[in-house]
């Protein structure tokens, strides 16, 4: 599976981002929601799942969904 990452927090954006590419998967990831929305515009193919912060700052992800 392709799945975007969407998290302010390093530590956890590097946790989720290793546990899943740990189990196969393809893992693309962004900083905050602008970010996030950036690379769902301009991705090559869709992302299968969609893991979000919620309190971000600059865009949320209440926003963003």
């Amino acid at each position: 599976m392709k799945i975007l990452v969407i998290d302010d927090e390093n530590m956890i954006l590097e946790f989720i981002s290793e546990a899943l590419t740990d189990k196969g998967h393809t893992v693309v990831t962004a900083r905050d929601g602008e970010e996030g929305w950036q690379k769902l515009q301009t991705a090559s193919d869709s992302f299968d799942c969609i893991i979000t912060d919620l309190k971000m700052p600059r865009l949320g992800g209440e926003a963003l969904i």
